[in-house]
Parts: C-alpha cells; structure tokens; sequence
C-alpha cells in the first residue's frame, strides 16, 4: 500500500511540475510577443560583405601577368 501512495505522490509531483512548466512557457511567449527585442531597426546592422572579395596584396597574379617581372617594365 505503501509503494502504491508514494508512486502516486511522484506521479503528482512530476503532473504539477509540467503544469508549470506550461505556464512558464506560455507566459515568456506572450511577452516575447508583446516587445520585440530581437527586431533591428532599419539602417542598423551588420555590414554587408562582398561574396567574392577582390584579389589583394599576397594572391596570385591575373592570368596575363603569369611570367612578368618587375624589371621587364623597363
């Protein structure tokens, strides 16, 4: 008789904690509903990036520049 009121009792305690845990989350919906802190505002944000950057100081040469020198300019 005793495991039966104790198996009940945690049966109980485990329904009442997810009840809660409902509550809890239904609450933080509606305020995340109500004010909406992630929103950036227009104008404000990251920067956009260039998908291909241009080749810079350290890359390869174009393809005509391949066998040249700076001493065949000359």
């Amino acid at each position: 008789m005793t495991t039966v009121v104790v198996a009940a009792a945690i049966i109980a305690m485990i329904l009442v904690g997810v009840a809660l845990i409902h509550r809890l989350n239904a609450r933080q919906q509606a305020r995340t509903a109500a004010y909406h802190y992630g929103d950036t505002l227009p104008g404000v944000g990251r920067p956009h990036r260039p998908k291909h950057p241009h080749p810079g100081a350290g890359e390869s040469p174009s393809p005509g520049e391949e066998g040249r020198s700076p001493d065949d300019e000359r």
